[in-house]
């Protein structure tokens, strides 16, 4: 049914080094696995502090660039077969739609795959021999990916987080997926009460920067435009039609911020003071301000 074996050199380490503690694959590493796609971003979801664990693996795996985010649980570190991260098990409630969320570690799995946000991203599997690394799926998840389907957990999911729709489109054009009913009337919810003012820019610019990455980022930009998506975020951000003519060529270069300054240079061309707004907005790094300078001159 799946592929764990292939990543022996990750899941063989966590297993003999956890002990009694109950660990899980979570999230895309789960997906990918299941659509057979090649992983490099490995998830686990801990019952329990992570630390001990996450130290044991960081060594034995000979990892670099530890990062810890005591907040929300969690600890990740790089190494030679891509990125490890553990999470405590945890829920969350927003108070305030977009906000960021009030969190409590709650040590058991099912109850953490709750507060995902889609199906396909809310399965979890076990690091166990005795179970035979079973899926956990609370959600139909395996269903969605057969249906090749993009669908919330719940009607609310995008106004407590509006940056899961940018994520959406990006699966949809990285998985060739659809994007369920579901999830767009979850939207309209969430523009209908005003969740995307909410957010500050750098969220959704980390969403912009992950789909750079992608060899469609001119077609995840227009997704966003066609259903109304950058005029939520900031309503200056709508695009002309000539606007998203230029957007055609983006897609040929290979500099992941030169991509990026190109989308943003179509508001710099606009009006000067309208680009360095969206820059302001959104929060960009000087490096691509620099390339944005430079293409200006």
């Amino acid at each position: 049914m799946h592929e764990i074996e292939n990543y022996s050199f990750v899941i063989k380490p966590v297993l003999e080094e956890k002990g009694e503690i109950r660990v899980c694959a979570v999230g895309g590493f789960v997906r990918d696995i299941i659509l057979k796609k090649p992983v490099d971003d490995f998830d686990f979801v801990v019952e329990g502090n992570p630390e001990p664990l996450a130290m044991k693996l960081f060594r034995r795996l000979k990892g670099r660039n530890l990062k810890r985010y005591e907040r929300f649980g969690t600890i990740g570190f790089e190494f030679s077969g891509g990125t490890v991260d553990f999470a405590r098990a945890r829920e969350e409630f927003y108070p305030v739609p977009g906000k960021h969320p009030v969190i409590s570690f709650i040590d058991n799995i099912e109850r953490d795959l709750k507060r995902r946000d889609f199906t396909i991203n809310a399965m979890a599997m076990e690091i166990d021999p005795k179970s035979d690394n079973k899926i956990i799926d609370l959600f139909g998840g395996l269903e969605d990916i057969k249906k090749r389907r993009i669908r919330v957990l719940h009607e609310k999911s995008i106004s407590d987080d509006p940056t899961r729709i940018l994520r959406a489109v990006r699966l949809k054009l990285t998985l060739n997926f659809e994007i369920a009913e579901e999830t767009l009337k979850s939207l309209e919810i969430a523009k209908d009460i005003g969740a995307f003012k909410n957010v500050d820019g750098d969220r959704f610019w980390s969403e912009f920067k992950l789909a750079s990455k992608t060899p469609k980022f001119s077609d995840f930009i227009l997704e966003l435009e066609n259903i109304s998506v950058l005029f939520s975020i900031n309503p200056t951000l709508s695009l002309g039609e000539k606007e998203k003519s230029k957007l055609k060529d983006i897609d040929r270069l290979e500099d992941r911020d030169l991509k990026l300054a190109s989308f943003l240079i179509i508001y710099y061309e606009r009006s000067p003071t309208i680009g360095y707004e969206i820059s302001e907005f959104f929060k960009v790094s000087k490096k691509i301000l620099k390339i944005i300078a430079e293409m200006r001159n």
